[in-house]
């Protein structure tokens, strides 16, 4: 007697085996059933098992048979689904069918024109290629058929006068080797109005490729050439030949620059004039201005008084033309060892051209023809007294030194 679940657990399987279809009962019957476990060896002795493990054993090993059964069942299923749906065609004719299964296996025939002549190493090549499609089918995936050494550059679709796309395509290749490459053809994929897709194929076609520096097809080596002379560029006598054109070239611009910076020697100066003869050529030309006559006692008075200012700074080398008569005495006190009595006489006549000048004093014409009178003869007097002076200070310097005295000679070198 089982367990109440046991039971359960084998009518369940049992149910179960009962779905399957009667190939797979027969393959189910076939198994060998036993209610105990098998033994390791024939000759083992008995082993008493437990008649509730034997049940669950079998109804595990029916569970798992049952389920695989029912997994391949199920994967039969859409397959024979698919094999009974392909095998009806959709619009229910088999002819309509059978015609574009072949259509699709029959590749269209593309028309090449292939430019002659050879072609260099690298050299694109311009492919006319023509393909029969109807107008909207699509024609991509150009190759080139059995030379791995031919290039497919790129494709370009011609279209016609009116503007459409035609069925010319212009493919451009190029070999990158030399010698003659032959191939099946050219090949394009081309996408019907209809979704399927077939392969358009040309005719087999050649290139000859040749190389730009080998031009004979069986090159051999030329007779050995005479040995020519060659001459090289000897570098050390070119950098001594600069460096003596650098060192000649600084030292024409070192003799320029020094031309250039050193000082010119002017001639000497002409010897200035004596401050007397300065003076007298001014007055001179005072007196032929006539100013008096004229009625410009001003600018005779000042123009006296200028010509003696200058005559005085001139001989005494004193700032006389811009001092004022206060200060011109103060300068004659100073040098009176060189102008004697004629520095009272020198700052009267300032006085009295000042008086006209600042006072707005008009004197007589008279009295202004005295006062130019006596500024003529204080120049004159000490022009004279100029002269006298440097004769005598020319004279002591040409008088020698008289000779040391004696200390043993008792009237000290005198006789």
């Amino acid at each position: 007697e089982l367990p109440d679940g046991l039971h359960r657990r084998r009518r369940s399987g049992a149910a179960a085996c009962d779905l399957l279809p009667p190939s797979l009962k027969t393959l189910m019957n076939t198994l060998p059933h036993s209610s105990a476990l098998p033994s390791g060896r024939q000759n083992a002795p008995a082993v008493q098992v437990n008649p509730s493990f034997a049940h669950a054993y079998q109804a595990a090993r029916v569970t798992l048979v049952c389920g695989s059964a029912l997994i391949a069942l199920l994967g039969r299923a859409p397959a024979a689904d698919a094999q009974e749906g392909s095998s009806v065609p959709l619009d229910g004719s088999v002819a309509a069918a059978a015609s574009s299964a072949g259509a699709a296996d029959t590749p269209l025939v593309m028309t090449l024109t292939v430019p002659a002549g050879d072609l260099a190493v690298g050299q694109p090549v311009e492919v006319v290629v023509s393909v029969p499609v109807e107008p909207g089918e699509n024609v991509s995936s150009f190759a080139v058929e059995a030379n791995r050494f031919m290039e497919v550059l790129d494709v370009t679709r011609q279209t016609e006068p009116d503007g459409q796309p035609s069925n010319r395509w212009v493919v451009r290749l190029a070999v990158f080797r030399p010698g003659l490459y032959e191939s099946d053809g050219l090949s394009a994929r081309v996408l019907r109005l209809d979704g399927s897709m077939i392969t358009a194929a040309s005719e087999p076609f050649a290139l000859n490729v040749v190389s730009g520096i080998v031009n004979e097809s069986d090159p051999q080596l030329t007779a050995s050439a005479v040995p020519a002379p060659v001459v090289t560029l000897d570098w050390r006598v070119v950098y001594g030949l600069g460096g003596l054109a650098a060192a000649l070239i600084g030292a024409v611009i070192a003799l320029l620059v020094n031309r250039v910076r050193k000082p010119r020697v002017e001639p000497p100066p002409p010897p200035k004039r004596p401050a007397w003869e300065v003076a007298l050529e001014a007055l001179q030309a005072l007196e032929d201005a006539d100013l008096l006559a004229a009625g410009e006692r001003l600018q005779f008075h000042m123009r006296l008084s200028e010509i003696l200012r200058a005559f005085v700074g001139d001989v005494l080398e004193i700032p006389a033309v811009e001092s004022t008569t206060s200060e011109i005495e103060t300068f004659l006190r100073r040098h009176q060892q060189d102008v004697g009595h004629q520095g009272a006489e020198i700052v009267r006549i300032l006085e009295e051209t000042d008086l006209v000048k600042f006072a707005r004093f008009s004197p007589p014409d008279e009295l202004s023809l005295t006062l130019y009178l006596r500024t003529r003869a204080v120049v004159r007097e000490l022009a004279e007294r100029a002269q006298e002076l440097a004769a005598r200070a020319e004279q002591s310097e040409r008088v020698p030194d008289p000779p040391a005295a004696d200390k043993d000679d008792a009237h000290g070198g005198v006789p």
